[in-house]
């Protein structure tokens, strides 16, 4: 899912919503409560129904044609919260091209994946000698945190050590 961007910290198991987002700052839930079943770099995988296929491959050539962001919030609670619902309105046209066209969903991807490879590739550029030092000696001084031996929720905090 290399057109998805990921949260950071990503497992299996975990539960997410598929949102896309528009440069209107309009933001829509295309896939609700979705488990993580497997994950390797750059795959993720889920089961989708076949409503959900076609909300994702719609929302896939709208994030092309209009230069949204398709991305992935995971649940804190999964057990907890309920499903979220799903808001995304597939248009006409993107399905109507779809139908006419199905390898426009396959370019669409590559083409995400490419224009957030270039964007990261543009924040790795602006990144200065000295900002990457100080990045990383505050990498190396930074204050860890490590879980306590008794099993609890507990946790000692190592300034420095």
């Amino acid at each position: 899912m290399g057109f998805i961007q990921l949260p950071g910290e990503l497992k299996q198991k975990d539960v997410v919503d598929i949102r896309i987002q528009f440069p209107t700052g309009q933001d829509y839930i295309l896939l609700s409560k979705k488990r993580v079943e497997s994950l390797s770099p750059g795959v993720v995988t889920s089961t989708l129904n076949e409503e959900e296929i076609l909300l994702l491959s719609s929302g896939i050539v709208d994030a092309y044609l209009h230069k949204a962001s398709i991305y992935a919030l995971k649940y804190v609670e999964p057990y907890l919260q309920r499903e979220a619902i799903m808001t995304y309105p597939p248009s006409d046209a993107v399905l109507q091209v779809i139908r006419k066209d199905p390898n426009i969903v396959d370019m669409a991807e590559h083409a995400l994946t490419a224009t957030i490879r270039a964007g990261l590739e543009g924040d790795l550029a602006s990144v200065t000698s000295q900002r990457a030092a100080e990045f990383m000696s505050q990498k190396s001084t930074s204050t860890s945190v490590r879980t306590s031996q008794e099993g609890s929720d507990s946790f000692v905090l190592d300034a420095g050590k």
